[in-house]
């Protein structure tokens, strides 16, 4: 399996609404919340109040939410004019950044894009110093270059930003833009990882050690990342453990904890791990062999379009009882019901 990939994301610029509380007014911290627990409206209007007293970050956020329709319709016309009230805000540039790359509002432009990330970045905004990284690397509004992308990225990794640091592991495991090495690319989320408890950082760490990518395989760390990855909700790494512990070649096969973390992807609808859950049900691995629920779990990877589950479901339920095929199609409409 191949866990680790150039993260090209689409070249947008995530707004984070996370903050360390000690560097972020405490009425701010309340707008995050209420936006957190999806109280559009009572976030935007403490953000509207603090953006007009000038705080940097209310205006960041409600231009934001203004951008992906959060507590009413997009707006990226008005979302625009939020940041460009705030021209020495990082964020806000990096906003304004965004709406060109993509042409939300404004007609598409890579250099005018590029001009605002690079103003946000001499500012020290990682995000925006990563996403000029990606620009060289795609070939936007610049030649294409994948050692200056790597550069981009290097400088973001140092100002702490997860997807450069990932991005420039990219870079060392696939050659491109440096010297091929995956033991530097490991070293360097390894380094990454003692300051960072970002979840993807976590999830590529614990594959590496899987895997044995730049250093020697060790299964005990790599699950431990993995897990530390998973309870910040990390689908890959939830359903990764999930085959670890039923394909029972890395580690003894557990089908208890094999059930626990698979079932735990199945609930999001991951095919894969809804798949799994079909085997593991048609077998007896960790369960009762019960072919009627079987059956539900491959049903719902097969509408997923996991290929595997397609001829199995029509095998099995050409095998199922009048009662059985009945009781099959209860749960599975009990499954997409609770969707």
């Amino acid at each position: 399996m191949n866990y680790i990939k150039v993260n090209l994301y689409c070249l947008i610029v995530i707004f984070s609404f996370t903050a360390k509380a000690i560097e972020k007014d405490p009425l701010y911290l309340k707008g995050v919340s209420y936006l957190n627990s999806k109280n559009y409206v009572a976030a935007k209007d403490i953000f509207k109040k603090l953006a007009k007293k000038g705080n940097k970050d209310a205006i960041v956020s409600l231009g934001t939410m203004h951008m992906f329709g959060l507590g009413g319709r997009v707006d990226y016309v008005k979302g625009r004019k939020i940041f460009e009230s705030s021209p020495d805000n990082p964020g806000a540039l990096a906003g304004l950044a965004n709406l060109y790359l993509n042409g939300h509002g404004v007609e598409k432009d890579y250099e005018m894009a590029l001009s605002y990330m690079k103003r946000a970045a001499s500012m020290g905004h990682g995000p925006a110093t990563s996403n000029i990284g990606l620009m060289f690397m795609k070939g936007l509004g610049v030649k294409k270059d994948s050692k200056t992308g790597c550069d981009w990225f290097e400088k973001a990794s140092a100002l702490g930003d997860a997807e450069a640091t990932l991005n420039l592991a990219s870079c060392f495991l696939d050659g491109n833009g440096r010297h091929k090495s995956e033991k530097d690319a490991f070293l360097l989320i390894e380094k990454y990882s003692k300051t960072s408890g970002h979840w993807k950082i976590q999830y590529m760490l614990g594959a590496m050690y899987l895997e044995g990518k730049g250093v020697a395989p060790d299964v005990k760390k790599g699950l431990k990342w993995l897990k530390k990855s998973a309870k910040q909700g990390n689908l890959k790494a939830i359903n990764t453990l999930g085959i670890v512990f039923l394909q029972g070649q890395l580690v003894k096969a557990d089908y208890k904890k094999a059930l626990y973390w698979t079932k735990k992807a199945g609930s999001y609808g991951v095919p894969v791990a809804l798949h799994n859950l079909g085997v593991m049900y048609l077998k007896g691995l960790g369960v009762e062999k019960d072919h009627a629920t079987a059956y539900k779990w491959f049903h719902l990877a097969a509408e997923r379009e996991y290929k595997e589950s397609e001829k199995i479901r029509a095998d099995l339920f050409d095998t199922l009882s009048p009662t059985q095929k009945v009781l099959a199609m209860k749960l599975v409409n009990e499954y997409e019901q609770q969707k």
